[in-house]
């Protein structure tokens, strides 16, 4: 990372989101993983405000702490594409369970109503989320809501069911009343298709053996994520449609996959979307779009314990991604 002149380096601003519930002090220990990093902001959101609205959060001021620590930073501006806007500094998001993708959801929310961007956004990782669908994971969520009572078996499996039912009601009663979509499905949607983040690289941290979001859910979404940029560059530009092209690598656990743009996809495309630095997608005559990437962690890694469990991979993984922002 560094200035015009390769030699100063770029400062950089971390937002570390955490889990519904977690504990500054335990979300505070990623700051380790960003050594240039000069400006940190540890938040947690409460687990009572996973299944509200990110619109309704963000009317109770649920983001203006965020607000009020990006804004002397340079983070905010009325155009992410202002010719005379400063350079800011970079600005990092790495947020953890569904707790830290509604913390982001109720951010962009309360940007959206005072007609705000993020400026410097680079990146974002995303440790152990999200849930794709409220439909798919209601028993998920039943774990997650009794998780905290700590109560031995059998009341642990009385309280689940219980809890599961409850969801199910109050989420089929939330959506006749409201004429709403599930909260879980309209932050899928935020990570994938918000202009803010359609343009930057995204690392996704999971594992197989997390009872709380399943693998097969994160690479769903990933192929998703990876399907609407590829879209968006051919029916903005006039490219043809293509799909996503795959890179997987296997070292160390990692999974990776890549973006190419169409070959006959304009010069404009890579002005859109940042450019890829992995050689293996930069075949001659394309345009590589912000890649979605991830690592996913053996199945004795549970729900963001990865870094706990793994600690050099996380790290390898961490500082690989920071190093081609």
């Amino acid at each position: 990372m560094a200035t015009d002149d390769e030699n100063t380096p770029t400062p950089l601003t971390v937002l570390l989101l955490g889990w519904a519930d977690g504990s500054p002090a335990h979300v505070a220990k990623y700051q380790v993983l960003y050594p240039a990093a000069t400006k940190f902001f540890v938040h947690s959101s409460r687990i009572w405000q996973v299944g509200v609205t990110a619109e309704r959060l963000a009317g109770q001021g649920r983001s203006k702490d965020i607000v009020d620590f990006l804004r002397p930073l340079g983070h905010l501006g009325r155009s992410i594409d202002d010719p005379l806007a400063p350079t800011p500094r970079k600005l990092l998001v790495h947020l953890f369970s569904n707790g830290g993708v509604q913390t982001l959801a109720t951010l962009m929310a309360t940007l959206d109503m005072e007609q705000l961007q993020l400026l410097g956004l680079s990146g974002l990782i995303i440790d152990s989320a999200p849930t794709p669908t409220a439909q798919r994971r209601v028993w998920e969520g039943a774990l997650l809501f009794t998780m905290p009572l700590g109560l031995p078996e059998p009341l642990a499996s009385v309280a689940r069911v219980a809890m599961f039912a409850n969801l199910l009601v109050m989420g089929t009663a939330s959506r006749v009343m409201s004429f709403g979509r599930p909260v879980m499905n309209v932050n899928r949607d935020m990570l994938i298709k918000h202009p803010s983040l359609a343009r930057i690289p995204v690392l996704f941290l999971y594992s197989g053996g997390d009872e709380f979001i399943h693998a097969e859910d994160v690479e769903w979404v990933m192929q998703k994520m990876a399907e609407y940029r590829v879209s968006v560059a051919a029916s903005s530009y006039g490219a043809i449609p293509t799909e996503p092209v795959s890179v997987s690598r296997h070292t160390g656990g990692l999974y990776e996959r890549l973006l190419v743009a169409p070959p006959a996809a304009p010069k404009a495309v890579a002005d859109l979307f940042a450019r890829s630095e992995h050689s293996d997608s930069n075949a001659a005559g394309t345009l590589a779009l912000a890649p979605v990437s991830g690592v996913r962690f053996p199945a004795d890694s549970p729900h963001v314990q990865h870094y706990r469990k793994y600690p050099n991979v996380y790290r390898s993984a961490v500082s690989g991604f920071v190093a081609k922002l």
